[in-house]
């Protein structure tokens, strides 16, 4: 693991590798390499003060105090070169859905949050250290845990938070927010000594393929994070869907709801402080939520409920931190479906809002062959329709296409500054979700993932952008020659990793980059 960090993509850690053959005094430079190590490290412990946290990526969105989704380090550019390992639960690839993660504390050691597994605890070699399983009776688990102060911190379907020793799994307390936690996919988050969740579901949504009703959430929680003492419970006008709240690092944090309303509350008490954004009208909702950058907070909203609708479209909407007032509003032409990334980007490290957006798409083949045939004739059946190429499948069942982008915003203005546009989806489901469907089932599992067409968009230090598709393939996306446009042969990379990807991102370190799928963790070093 040293020698790993010894190998890290930080510009701190350059000079390591810059003496000439011969000249270099190898227990000098292995201990320059532990002080620069410890130095990282005293960093993060420095700031623990202020937001009580001294991990590398202790929330689903990174670190509190800083931008959203993105990291003070560098990561890789060539993906097929830089692959380091991977990682699925134990008893098997299609063996459960990974909904959250990687967190990671301080000793590079990663968290990842399953559906019906609880938390798995994974060494920076890709070994699996520990499942941290709450109690069965506590329900499974929709949203992805934290790290804070040596636990990791979730909720369950029974509306219970809690949290458990980071290193034993030993349950260390838990508190009853709710009647129950919404069945969309959000985060747990913590900053100031206080974890954020929410509860109380909602009607479920049209067409929602979750086996369990409820859908989303009407309260938010705020949980003193060392205690589990409940402080307080906060009402939202519209139902919250896949919740995360960021943290300004000012006594407050910040979330929206499912139509577009952004709301700023006190850690405290719970307390309103203002309410902004454009809510569209009752039927729509978008998958999407907040991103936090340069002090203002910027939002989605879409037009549609339908989450497979080929003409939903939506808006990006900037709203300013301190007092809630709206600085710019922008249609977009497909529908917002995750969370906002504001950093630099590109050569000239110009400051963009980073948006991903498209349609996603979920076909109930298994279900209407059961309905006219026997089980084993319709596995029979769905195996054969399963291997069809993209062509077949969309003429023998006129399945759409599903078109998806990432686009880059002027964070001051919202003008557009360039999109891409990877080749549309063709097929009945998602990337693993139609591969792993009949042996999840057979398990007693949920039978797909069905995420938003992205996963939340990641920005390096370098100005380099990754986000995985539902399409399976994860992107790397970099302006090279600062032209201001991305040349899809020329600057972007990618790794087809055969599965779509839920709303956490990639999380990028000292030395190496992970990400989730939604059955496996990929890592890949940076440099």
């Amino acid at each position: 693991w040293l020698n790993s960090q010894l190998a890290s993509s930080s510009s701190t850690f350059e000079n390591l590798h810059s003496c000439d053959a011969g000249t270099c005094d190898a227990d000098n430079n292995l201990q320059t390499g532990l002080s620069l190590i410890q130095m990282h490290r005293g960093d993060l412990k420095r700031r623990s003060h202020f937001d009580g946290s001294s991990y590398f990526w202790p929330n689903g969105y990174g670190r509190p105090f800083s931008s959203t989704m993105v990291s003070q380090f560098a990561g890789p550019w060539n993906l097929g070169e830089s692959f380091m390992w991977n990682w699925t639960q134990p008893e098997g690839k299609y063996s459960g859905f990974l909904i959250g993660g990687p967190l990671v504390d301080d000793e590079m050691n990663m968290y990842v949050t399953t559906h019906e597994d609880g938390v798995f605890k994974v060494s920076p070699e890709g070994k699996t250290l520990l499942k941290i399983l709450p109690p069965q009776s506590f329900g499974k688990q929709f949203h992805s845990a934290c790290l804070w102060d040596g636990k990791v911190i979730g909720t369950s379907k029974s509306g219970t938070m809690w949290a458990a020793n980071k290193d034993t799994g030993k349950l260390l307390w838990s508190t009853k927010i709710g009647k129950d936690v919404g069945v969309d996919t959000g985060f747990v988050t913590a900053g100031e000594g206080i974890a954020i969740g929410c509860h109380d579901s909602g009607p479920a949504a049209p067409g929602d393929a979750w086996p369990e009703p409820g859908a989303g959430c009407n309260l938010v929680a705020g949980v003193n994070a060392t205690t589990g003492e409940k402080l307080w419970d906060f009402k939202t006008d519209e139902v919250v869907w896949n919740l995360k709240a960021v943290f300004p690092q000012d006594g407050s944090c910040v979330f929206q709801d499912e139509l577009g309303g952004v709301y700023r509350i006190r850690l405290a008490d719970g307390k309103l402080i203002w309410k902004a954004g454009t809510p569209l009208s009752k039927n729509t909702m978008t998958d999407g939520g907040v991103g936090l950058g340069n002090g203002i907070v910027y939002s989605v909203s879409a037009y549609s409920t339908d989450p497979s609708s080929e003409n939903a479209t939506g808006w990006v909407e900037a709203t300013r931190l301190a007092d809630g007032k709206q600085l710019w509003r922008t249609q977009t032409p497909l529908k917002p479906n995750s969370y906002p990334t504001v950093g630099k980007v590109g050569k000239n490290m110009t400051e963009a809002v980073v948006v991903a957006m498209g349609v996603q798409g979920y076909y109930p083949l298994f279900d209407l062959l059961r309905a006219v045939m026997p089980q084993d004739q319709a596995i029979k059946t769905y195996n054969e329709i399963k291997n069809l190429t993209d062509d077949q499948m969309q003429d023998q069942f006129h399945n759409p296409t599903l078109y998806s982008q990432l686009a880059a915003l002027d964070p001051a203005t919202g003008e557009y500054l360039w999109r891409f546009e990877p080749p549309p989806w063709r097929r009945m489901m998602q990337a693993g979700d139609m591969e792993g469907f009949l042996e999840r089932t057979a398990r007693g599992k949920s039978p797909i993932c069905y995420p938003g067409p992205w996963s939340s968009p990641a920005i390096d230090s370098e100005g380099k952008i990754y986000a995985g598709n539902q399409n399976g393939i994860f992107y790397a996306l970099h302006d090279v020659d600062g032209d201001g446009q991305i040349n899809p042969e020329t600057e972007v990379q990618q790794y087809n990793m055969g599965t779509c990807f839920l709303f956490p991102g990639a999380v990028i370190l000292p030395d190496r980059m992970a990400i989730s799928t939604c059955d496996t963790l990929f890592t890949f070093r940076s440099h």
